[in-house]
């Protein structure tokens, strides 16, 4: 889903967040994702509107290339950027030295490919049509779960041969991440009655990123941003 980046919608969907989270800024703001549509410089340009009027300290991108992200940056420093990234989508590793150069910090999110790597799942595991869009991705099919077997076998052996559990974190992006200092993992919370859970126990939810070199905001969350960006309070949200 591509949420129009119309620079007269940004402004509202941000304001629409502030209240939604009750509080007067967001510390990250997200554009989620590229809309094809608008040119980078001018939702940087919306961005840094919203930045300059301090309802939003710091913003990012999501599913960002190279070029997008250098256009956007020229205008408006980014300070993340959340893209697929695991063992089985690789295709943003080429992004890295990019984001080293930058200083932009990378917010990987289902690294355990949408928990396929996990080991959790079977060929006879079902997922809710309504409120999970696995039960739409191929991967969870039962005729690919029968090929994903050998890879899943393949990383159980591994994993015990080294003496580790299957699990996330930066070795599941089947390399060892932590050469990349920019790099952070983020896990989504799946299912309609944890979501409701959190929404009564803290009035809102948010999904928790991973361990990492992290940082703590108001509502606990955990987020990867380099040191000489990191927020000091507040609620990171998607525009």
């Amino acid at each position: 889903m591509i949420c129009p980046a119309i620079p007269s919608h940004i402004p509202s969907s941000a304001e629409g967040s502030l209240k939604r989270l009750r509080t007067d800024y967001i510390d990250l703001y997200f554009q989620h994702r590229i809309d094809p549509g608008i040119p980078a410089e001018e939702v940087a340009g919306v961005m840094q509107d919203l930045i300059r009027e301090g309802k939003v300290l710091h913003w990012g991108i999501s599913e960002a290339d190279e070029e997008y992200l250098r256009r956007a940056n020229a205008v408006c420093p980014v300070t993340a950027v959340e893209n697929r990234y695991s063992m089985m989508a690789r295709h943003y590793e080429t992004l890295f030295p990019v984001l080293e150069e930058l200083g932009v910090g990378f917010v990987a999110f289902s690294p355990m490919a949408n928990g396929l790597l996990s080991g959790r799942y079977g060929k006879n595991d079902t997922f809710d049509k309504q409120y999970d869009y696995r039960s739409s991705m191929p991967q969870f099919t039962a005729e690919a779960f029968e090929e994903n077997s050998k890879l899943l076998a393949l990383l159980k052996e591994t994993a015990e041969k080294r003496g580790n559990a299957v699990r996330s974190g930066g070795k599941s992006a089947g390399r060892d991440t932590r050469s990349y200092s920019h790099v952070g993992g983020i896990r989504r919370e799946r299912g309609k009655q944890i979501i409701l859970q959190k929404i009564r126990l803290y009035g809102y939810f948010v999904a928790r990123p991973m361990k990492g070199s992290k940082l703590q905001t108001h509502n606990n969350a955990s987020l990867h941003i380099p040191a000489e960006r990191r927020l000091r309070g507040g609620f990171p949200a998607s525009g």
